[in-house]
């Protein structure tokens, strides 16, 4: 007597839409933190060149402070970036995370439904219940703006603040030209605030008269 062995079910044979949905997210979110983190590092080079700007306009700065000051401005935004880098990544995990929290009524399907397909160390289940869960998600996150999800005011936030302080900059290179040469000498472009032309001095000089200079 022989007896017919159920054949196993492939736990990973069907995966949903929402799967897509969340690497979608996940590129969205990347890109979004990516350029906004970009923008905000501009906005840090223009208010440290604007303050050595500044600085030399009033104190007429030596070429070597100058230069130490747009170096420490260069190493500072390297170093806050580098402290901040973790915030750039943004995994499907973290795509799962953030739709849950946004739609508390799907509960944890979406994580659970990512472990099972991703992950290699999830808990052993039934495949007739993965499958279950699979087409469950599918339909509870059917019209679902998964791009909302990824925030796009960091980046316009940023945009915002360098764009009011290039416009400043560019008014005040209008309105108070020394700012131009304040400008140049702070990017280490050779300029000065004064020019002395010199008349060439005639050989002789009758006497009693005016000798301009």
């Amino acid at each position: 007597m022989s007896t017919a062995m159920k054949p196993e079910l492939n736990t990973r044979s069907f995966r949903g839409r929402h799967h897509g949905q969340l690497m979608d997210l996940r590129d969205s979110a990347r890109h979004r933190r990516i350029g906004a983190a970009f923008v905000a590092a501009l906005v840090l080079l223009v208010v440290g060149v604007a303050t050595i700007a500044t600085l030399d306009f009033f104190l007429e700065l030596q070429t070597s402070t100058r230069l130490f000051g747009l170096l420490t401005v260069l190493v500072g935004t390297s170093l806050i970036i580098w402290l901040f880098r973790r915030k750039l990544h943004f995994e499907e995990a973290d795509a799962a995370a953030a739709a849950e929290q946004a739609w508390p009524d799907l509960g944890q399907r979406i994580r659970t439904s990512h472990d099972y397909a991703v992950l290699s160390d999830v808990a052993k289940a039934d495949p007739r219940l993965i499958s279950a869960l699979e087409h469950e998600t599918d339909e509870k996150t059917v019209g679902r703006e998964f791009d909302t999800l990824a925030p796009v005011w960091p980046i316009w936030t940023a945009l915002g603040v360098f764009g009011t302080l290039v416009f400043t900059w560019l008014l005040m290179l209008i309105v108070v030209p020394e700012s131009q040469i304040s400008t140049a000498r702070a990017m280490l472009i050779p300029a000065s605030y004064t020019n002395v032309e010199v008349a060439p001095i005639p050989e002789r000089i009758a006497q009693g008269e005016d000798l301009e200079i």
